[in-house]
């Protein structure tokens, strides 16, 4: 699933795998579709729990956190 845009989320404080090869089907979180890729994930430790803009394009400078990249498209579930 193949996302353009910022998604919005709680997280938990603890360490995720974000995917970086846009073919995980639970996306933004790594789902092991990189194998046979030379994409690994992005694991990320989150120190405290709350909302969070998750990079959904995979372009931010600042991966896993959105900083603009997409450049205007609109959040995940909102239109």
């Amino acid at each position: 699933m193949n996302h353009k845009g910022p998604i919005r989320m709680e997280l938990e404080a603890k360490s995720y795998a974000f995917c970086t090869c846009g073919l995980s089907q639970r996306m933004p979180f790594c789902d092991g579709a990189h194998k046979g890729t030379e994409h690994r994930p992005a694991v990320h430790a989150c120190e405290r729990a709350g909302a969070a803009v998750v990079c959904g394009c995979r372009k931010s400078g600042n991966f896993p956190w959105c900083d603009g990249s997409h450049k205007g498209a609109p959040p995940e579930g909102e239109a």
